[in-house]
């Protein structure tokens, strides 16, 4: 079976690789290539550990991430990472502290 050549050249568009984050960051920011890169890995590292640590993780505004053991204790264990989608919220109705809206939460400065 031959693979079409055409098919072969394009990139998968469905899956986010590392590059693609580094490209991003050096067309978003005032970072060069190299200094994205190193933004991007001590990023993913950061991530990787807090992961690894069962750190429960907020990532506005993408989301939360769970973790959970499954199986625990048997030969069949085996840690499943969940990502709960952030909820997309109208302009102006951000929360402050602890979910409230800043004009409710007397401990604002704003008024």
């Amino acid at each position: 079976m031959v693979a079409d050549p055409e098919q072969a050249a394009k990139p998968d568009t469905d899956i986010v690789r590392k590059k693609d984050i580094v490209e991003h960051l050096t067309a978003t920011t005032s970072l060069d290539g190299k200094q994205s890169r190193l933004a991007a890995n001590a990023m993913l590292s950061y991530l990787r550990q807090s992961l690894d640590a069962g750190v429960r993780m907020d990532l506005a505004p993408l989301g939360r991430i769970n973790r959970r053991v499954q199986k625990a204790g048997t030969p069949d264990e085996k840690v499943v990472y969940r990502l709960i989608p952030a909820k997309d919220r109208p302009a102006g109705k951000a929360k402050g502290k602890r979910g409230k809206s800043p004009a409710s939460d007397p401990d604002s400065d704003e008024e």
